[in-house]
């Protein structure tokens, strides 16, 4: 069974107001495993790159690859870099707990992303039924389903049916400045279409520091929420 990743809800008023302001440090010190403490850590790699949000001026090209990072564009926000501070083990694939600057948690599990903190709209928790598939086994249109706990508003078990479908090309969406055309060719694309009221989410299948994962995607939290995620630095290379 999917273990769903690891956020606490809380029902009483004044508590939810503290669960806000601590999830982030929850998320990170705790997660679902036991954890050592990992926020001087990350903290020290996100001080040390000079990551603040801003313009890409201030997204280095080149940052410590003693780190795994991930980029984030948000349309009329400015671009962030977060931190992996650990993998989160799971049977279904690793959760990548990611890590800004300014405190906002976002989970990503096989490229998707399954929990946030500290966004304007914020993923609780995410279960997939069936399973979701593996990229490398979606040769056809794949349908499933997606059950997810939404803030603000209280919104649990949102339910939606996603419909997973590979792609002949570069999609023809507005890619950020950082993936250059070229690049995008290179990679495998996907579009999920989901029966609920969210745009389509878009994947690309490549290869970042040896390994094939999901390298860039545009996934939507609310209608007017939607997150360009891309690993940074663009690297072919192993490491």
């Amino acid at each position: 069974r999917p273990r769903a990743p690891c956020f606490f809800i809380i029902e009483s008023e004044p508590l939810r107001s503290v669960y806000f302001f601590l999830a982030p440090i929850i998320l990170l010190l705790q997660a679902c495993t036991t954890q050592h403490s990992l926020l001087p850590r990350v903290m020290g790699a996100l001080q040390n790159q000079s990551v603040v949000l801003g313009d890409d001026s201030h997204i280095p090209a080149k940052p410590d690859l003693a780190y795994r990072y991930l980029r984030v564009d948000i349309e009329g926000r400015r671009t962030a870099l977060m931190v992996l501070a650990f993998e989160d083990p799971d049977p279904l694939g690793a959760i990548e707990v990611w890590y800004s600057a300014s405190g906002q948690v976002i989970k990503t599990q096989n490229g998707r992303v399954v929990a946030t903190s500290g966004l304007d709209t914020d993923w609780l928790r995410v279960q997939f039924t069936p399973l979701a598939p593996a990229w490398t086994h979606v040769g056809q249109t794949v349908t499933f389903n997606r059950l997810r706990d939404e803030m603000p508003g209280y919104r649990y078990t949102l339910a939606d049916t996603l419909q997973t479908s590979p792609l002949p090309d570069v999609p023809p969406i507005k890619l950020p400045q950082s993936l250059t055309p070229a690049k995008a060719q290179s990679y495998r694309w996907f579009q999920e279409r989901s029966s609920s009221s969210l745009p389509p989410a878009w994947f690309a299948w490549g290869v970042h520091r040896g390994q094939s994962t999901v390298v860039y995607s545009e996934q939507c939290l609310s209608p007017l929420l939607c997150l360009k995620l891309q690993r940074w630095p663009v690297q072919e290379a192993a490491f």
